[in-house]
């Protein structure tokens, strides 16, 4: 969970979806399972409170789903 949150934040910040998913790696090595339904819920349970987050948990979202189909 803290490494999707410290994913959101980056991406909040504007920095390279590559870079952040690299990050994302180093911080859980076998991120692909539940990462996306993970950031799915919190994307969720954002909108709401804060759209912005939400949206960039989105993006992390999709990211990853990309990343596993290339």
């Amino acid at each position: 969970m803290r490494a999707l949150l410290y994913a959101m934040l980056e991406l909040v910040k504007n920095l390279d979806g590559n870079e952040v998913l690299a990050h994302l790696t180093l911080n859980v090595p076998n991120y692909y399972g539940d990462m996306t339904q993970l950031a799915a819920y919190l994307a969720k349970n954002l909108e709401a409170l804060r759209p912005e987050e939400a949206s960039a948990v989105r993006v992390l979202r999709d990211l990853v789903r990309n990343q596993r189909l290339g």
